[in-house]
C-alpha cells in the first residue's frame, strides 16, 4: 500500500485523507466511505518500474497500464517520495507524467494534484488550476472532489455564478458527499462574492445550525455578522460577533470580530460589557490552551459579584490558574476565603485543591486540617480519596507506617 503520510504534509490543509487515499491509491469512495481495492499490490520505490498495474476503477481501455503506464507509475511514486512540502522536484515530476503519459490514470492523477497545488499557490505557472482538474476528470471515483476543487478556481478567476452552478450540481448528484459542510460554507460564501447578503446571512445561520461543532464555523459566524452589516441590520450583526469572542478568542478570528464590533459601535449600537456566560467561557478558553494569566484576568470581574450563579466556578478555576503559575499563596488564600462561606457550592472541590497546596508547600499541618475536614463532611467522595492519597504521599519518606495506612 503507498504510504501515505508524505502526500499528507505536503497537501496538508486541502485534501481530506480519503480524498489522497482514491487519488493516489486503488480505492474507491462510495458514498463518503472509503474502500480499499480487492486485489492489493506492492509499492514501488523510487525508480522501480517492476509493480503491476492497480486496478482502480476509473482505469478503461483508454487508460490502461501498459509498458508505458507503468513507467508513469514509478515516476508518480518517486515524484510523491520527494516528501518536501512545496517541492520544485515533485512539480516537476508530476508535470513530466501528465506529459509523457496522457492516456494513463497516473497523469490524470498528477493532473489532480497540480491542480491542488496550483489553488495553494505552489504552481509553476503553467497551466490554470482549472485546466488541471479537467485534466483529472477521468478519476470519475472523486468527481465531488475535482467538481468542489474546480468550482474554487471559478472563483479564483472570479467566475461566481459558474462556481455557484458547480458547488449545486454537486449537492445534487452527490447528497451524501463528506464534502457537504465545505461545499454549503463556500457556496454561501460565493452569495457574499455576488452581493447576495440576506441569502448568505441566512445560509450562514442554516450552516450554524446545522454544523455547531464544524472548523468553519468561527469563519461562518463573522461571515454571519459581515453579511447583516451589509444589509444595515447592526444589532443583528452583534450577536454572532460576540459568540466568536467568547467562545473562539485563541482562534483568529477573534481579531476581526474585534474589528467588526468596532464598525458596529460606531453606528451607534450599544454593546454591553460581557455576561458572566461569556466571560466564564473565554476564561475556559484560556485556561485550556494554558494561557493562565489572561483566564485569571477574564475571571476577575466573576469574583467581585457573589450573585452572577458563576461565582464559585469562577474562585475554583481562578485558584487552578494561580496553582498553574505556581503562586501557590495566592491559591491558598483565595480558597480559605471562599470556604469561610456558608456552605459553599463546591467545597468538597475546594478543599482537594487546597490539599494539594498544602502538598506542594510542604505544609502538614494544613493538609491534616484539610483531610479531616473532607473526611468528616464528605467521606465517601473522590476528593476525600484524593486527599488520602497526598497524605500518604506527604509521610512515604517522614513515617512509612503512617503513609500506608493512609
Amino acid at each position: 500500500m503507498l504510504k501515505k503520510r508524505a502526500f499528507f504534509r505536503y497537501f496538508s490543509g486541502t485534501v481530506a485523507i480519503g480524498l489522497l487515499t482514491c487519488a493516489l491509491t486503488s480505492c474507491s469512495i462510495h458514498n463518503g466511505v472509503v474502500e480499499e481495492a480487492a486485489t492489493p499490490y506492492s509499492t514501488p520505490l523510487p525508480g522501480q518500474n517492476t509493480v503491476a498495474a492497480p486496478d482502480h476503477p476509473a482505469t478503461d481501455k483508454k487508460m490502461s497500464l501498459a509498458d508505458e503506464g507503468v513507467s508513469a507509475e514509478g515516476l508518480f511514486y518517486s515524484a510523491i517520495a520527494e516528501n518536501k512540502s512545496g517541492s520544485r522536484e515533485t512539480l516537476v515530476k508530476l508535470n513530466e507524467i501528465r506529459e509523457r503519459h496522457p492516456e494513463t490514470v497516473w497523469a490524470a492523477r498528477a493532473s489532480f494534484l497540480l491542480g491542488i497545488a496550483a489553488l495553494d499557490g505552489a504552481g509553476d505557472g503553467g497551466l490554470s488550476a482549472l485546466s488541471l482538474f479537467k485534466e483529472a476528470a477521468p478519476l470519475t471515483d472523486i468527481e465531488d472532489y475535482i467538481t468542489f476543487y474546480s468550482a474554487q478556481a471559478l472563483r479564483r478567476e472570479n467566475r461566481p455564478e459558474e462556481a455557484l452552478a458547480s458547488y449545486d450540481s454537486i449537492l445534487t448528484l452527490f447528497p451524501d458527499t463528506v464534502l457537504k459542510p465545505d461545499i454549503l460554507f463556500q457556496r454561501f460564501d460565493t452569495l457574499m462574492d455576488m452581493g447576495r447578503f440576506a441569502e448568505a446571512r441566512n445560509g450562514f445561520s442554516t450552516f450554524l445550525s446545522a454544523y455547531p461543532k464544524n472548523a468553519l464555523v468561527p469563519a461562518a459566524l463573522l461571515r454571519t455578522a459581515t453579511a447583516s452589516i451589509a444589509t444595515g441590520d447592526m444589532a443583528g450583526a452583534l450577536k454572532p460577533v460576540r459568540s466568536v469572542l467568547s467562545s473562539y478568542p485563541l482562534h483568529p478570528a477573534s481579531g476581526e470580530a474585534e474589528k467588526l464590533l468596532s464598525i458596529i459601535r460606531s453606528f451607534g449600537v450599544t454593546a454591553s460589557e460581557p455576561v458572566p456566560r461569556e466571560r466564564f467561557e473565554r476564561a475556559e478558553k484560556f485556561f485550556e490552551s494554558a494561557r493562565y494569566r489572561e483566564a485569571v484576568s477574564e475571571l476577575s470581574p466573576l469574583l467581585r459579584d457573589k450573585n452572577s450563579g458563576y461565582y464559585d466556578r469562577a474562585v475554583l478555576k481562578t485558584a487552578r490558574s494561580y496553582m498553574r503559575l505556581k503562586r501557590y499563596p495566592e491559591a491558598e488564600k483565595m480558597l480559605k476565603e471562599y470556604l469561610k462561606a456558608k456552605d459553599p457550592e463546591k467545597e468538597a472541590e475546594a478543599l482537594s485543591y487546597l490539599a494539594l497546596i498544602a502538598l506542594r508547600e510542604g505544609k502538614e499541618e494544613l493538609l491534616i486540617k484539610t483531610e479531616k475536614r473532607l473526611s468528616k463532611e464528605y467521606p465517601d467522595s473522590s476528593q476525600s480519596a484524593q486527599v488520602n492519597i497526598y497524605l500518604g504521599r506527604h509521610f512515604e519518606n517522614i513515617d512509612a507506617d503512617r503513609a500506608l495506612k493512609c
